[in-house]
């Protein structure tokens, strides 16, 4: 993203302003121009990266000068200053020769806003196509001089009506033509710029635009060769293997891919699998996310998820037609009518297949490459589906119909065998009419008939409830509950800290972000493996809550890792009452493994010795602000300031493993509620952007992911960079590496 701005001198010769007028005045578009290029056709183009503006990988910011901003699917820039040219680089390298479109929608006055597409830009310098209303021109900005290649010029094929334009650039070698909604404009010749990034702009105040569709393609090497004979050479020597695609994928820096096959060699494939086991997580807005967990083994399925609160696990063989529901818990199935659950992978693909399915791009799923295929079914029901090329599984799916949108996930995907015992009802159940089964479907839970959760991650396991289910929030974190009660269980890897810090920072930060908040017992306790720990019983009201909270803490120091659990009741007294011996048994399970976990690294910001050990460069050592009182759990003073942001901030941090991915947590304090940074990895970014905290509190703790993709050695280089608004400080940077029990 840049700033430029030009400023014309005043010329006083008579002669001069009229040669400037003359030169600038709109010109009116005579005849359709012709080609010098040979013509372009779909075969001589290949697609080298995309993007829809659904995923934010543009940078996002507001300031006095300009907005740059995601809205209903589009980007949109709005310029706030007079003269000066906004604009935001496409998250791609280079472009060369090729073909550059997007769509652009005036949202400010038609006739007033200006705006173009900027391409072959290298260190501010570019070639330009501009509009202006109905008039269009190509200019070129060399060394902060701006000049037109082609005079502003009226076009009748620029649509007036409020609807998006579309424009498009076509570049090879020296020479440039320039085309809207699908019609050429002009051809010009320069030899100036070669190869450069592309950008989308905004000139002056009060131009507001709304980019989309955006789409680079570069040439063939056939058309090359046929076009212009001379770039053959060099130009074959440029190109990668087969043809490269770009996408964007949210979070993940974009990669180089090989397209191959058709859409329906894909698909086929997934007719070749025999046995697979995955997790579906189906959300839709307004309602309850569906979890479940499938098997299948070619005419045989077995899913197990939850029906109103209860653990249900659903057989079913498609060769027989027959199928058995069963509640494990409460030790009761039945035999019911069959209704295809459609889950085998084969099932699976025939969601995207029909007369109108393309395959549009590809885009990786994690490590997954996938083809991503567009599908319009017969009652309008646009389908997006990501398909695994290697094995024509279909790991995501995006329906939108009349006024609701279905997404579904394929996720902790396994092509082991099945044994065929999986697919019996269990042994300890029996056998009940289907009327029975109804009922035992109706009784209220036994809070006494519990399954055993074990989250390997962390090392520990849990005794639960038969309705209570297991969501992974934040990462380190796990939510257990029904929705009337729960119990959060969260482990941060804090080297050297104590029970008694711990319990400290725990009781001040409450106390900070909750005016209400009242510490109504504490004492010291034990868990089940005689880990230390302290149990703490408090009540606030959280933000925005109809009725105040209790909650019993058990927070305990293991392992260099601090471990918080967390069980509360919405209601205060009366919520408590009817859940709260529930919790404490639950607790009371809690048990750990000896396995030992690499739990990261905790950077204490300000520590001298931690400065040289991880290559703290920028702090502001010499602030004489008065920050905010410290946290038990950052040792160092912070009188003098050693916490404090600077303009540009960075630490180094040696990695064990950089094949996984990585989580940041960070805390951040923020004086006036109003500072703002940009974080970024590796010189990759902004991968988070840090815009003030609640004002409930001055000090928050933040967390973000980071790709496995940013990682190229055995080192991560946070850099921090202040963007605006007051002061800031990091109290501490921790980072862990990412698995999910």
């Amino acid at each position: 993203m840049q700033k430029s701005f030009h400023v014309g001198f005043v010329l006083v010769a008579v002669l001069a302003i009229i040669s400037l007028l003359l030169a600038c005045s709109p010109k009116e578009e005579t005849q359709k121009p012709s080609s010098s290029l040979t013509p372009i056709t779909e075969g001589s183009l290949e697609l080298i990266f995309q993007d829809d503006f659904r995923e934010n990988t543009w940078k996002v910011s507001s300031d006095d000068d300009v907005i740059y901003q995601y809205a209903n699917g589009e980007y949109v820039i709005t310029g706030r200053k007079a003269d000066w040219r906004f604009w935001a680089r496409a998250p791609f390298d280079v472009f060369e020769n090729g073909v550059i479109e997007v769509d652009a929608r005036t949202i400010s006055n038609f006739n007033s806003t200006k705006y173009a597409i900027l391409f072959r830009e290298k260190e501010k310098n570019y070639y330009s196509l501009t509009f202006n209303g109905d008039f269009y021109c190509v200019e070129r900005d060399y060394q902060d001089k701006i000049s037109k290649l082609l005079p502003l010029t009226k076009s009748a094929y620029i649509k007036k009506d409020g609807s998006a334009n579309r424009l498009k650039v076509a570049c090879l070698g020296n020479t440039i033509e320039v085309y809207v909604n699908n019609q050429r404009l002009a051809t010009i010749t320069d030899d100036t710029f070669a190869a450069g990034k592309v950008a989308l702009a905004v000139i002056g105040k009060d131009s507001s635009v709304a980019f989309d569709n955006l789409k680079m393609y570069q040439f063939t090497q056939e058309y090359v060769q046929k076009a212009a004979p001379s770039l053959a050479t060099s130009y074959s020597a440029s190109l990668p293997s087969g043809t490269p695609t770009i996408t964007i994928t949210p979070g993940v820096k974009p990669k180089t891919t090989t397209k191959s096959d058709s859409l329906d060699d894909i698909l086929d494939r997934a007719a070749a699998i025999k046995a697979v086991k995955y997790v579906m997580v189906t959300t839709m807005p307004g309602k309850p996310t569906f979890i479940g967990t499938v098997w299948v083994k070619v005419t045989q399925t077995r899913m197990e998820t939850e029906f109103a609160g209860v653990a249900m696990l659903v057989i079913q063989d498609s060769a027989t037609s027959t199928q058995f529901n069963c509640l494990p818990l409460k030790q009761v199935a039945a035999q019911s009518k069959y209704e295809a659950l459609n889950l085998t992978p084969v099932d699976l693909v025939q969601r995207l297949r029909g007369p109108g399915s393309i395959m549009t791009g590809s885009e990786k799923l994690g490590a997954k490459d996938c083809a991503v295929v567009d599908y319009t079914a017969k009652d309008g029901t646009k389908m997006k589906g990501w398909v695994w090329k290697e094995n024509g599984l279909v790991l995501k799916t995006v329906s939108q119909g009349p006024g609701e949108q279905e997404v579904t996930e394929i996720k902790s995907v396994s092509f082991n065998d099945i044994p065929d015992g999986q697919f019996n009802t269990p042994a300890n159940v029996r056998l009940v009419s289907e009327a029975d089964f109804d009922k035992a479907m109706a009784q209220p839970p036994n809070v006494f008939l519990t399954r055993r959760y074990v989250n390997s991650t962390w090392g520990y396991s849990i005794l639960l409830p038969e309705t209570w289910i297991v969501s992974d929030s934040n990462p380190g974190t796990v939510l257990l509950g029904d929705g009337q009660a729960s119990l959060g269980i969260s482990m941060m890897p804090l080297q050297g800290t104590t029970l008694d810090t711990l319990v400290q920072a725990n009781r001040l930060s409450f106390a900070k972000s909750y005016p209400d908040y009242k510490e109504l017992s504490s004492q010291k306790i034990s868990l089940s493996d005689g880990t230390p720990a302290a149990l703490v019983i408090c009540a606030y009201t959280a933000e925005k809550a109809a009725a105040p909270r209790k909650e019993m803490k058990v927070m305990a120091v293991r392992n260099n890792t601090a471990i918080i659990l967390v069980a509360g009741t919405a209601g205060g007294d009366a919520g408590w009452t009817k859940y709260g011996s529930t919790l404490g048994t639950i607790m009371d399970t809690m048990s750990f493994s000896a396995v030992a976990k690499d739990f990261g690294v905790l950077v204490d910001i300000g520590n001298s010795i931690e400065e040289s050990k991880y290559n703290l460069v920028g702090w502001d050592a010499g602030s004489i602000l008065d920050t905010p009182t410290r946290s038990p759990l950052d040792t160092t003073a912070r009188d003098l300031g050693l916490d404090i942001l600077g303009k540009n901030n960075s630490l180094d941090i040696v990695i064990k493993n950089a094949d996984t991915d990585y989580v940041l947590t960070m805390e951040v304090a923020d004086v006036a509620n109003k500072g703002e940074f940009d974080v970024y990895v590796n010189d990759w970014g902004p991968v988070f952007l840090y815009r003030g905290v609640p004002q409930a509190s001055i000090i928050a703790v933040h967390q973000f992911r980071i790709p496995k993709s940013y990682i190229t050695g055995d080192k991560i280089t946070v850099t921090f960079r202040r963007s605006g608004g007051y002061w800031t400080a990091l109290y501490y940077v921790k980072l862990t590496p990412l698995s999910y029990p």
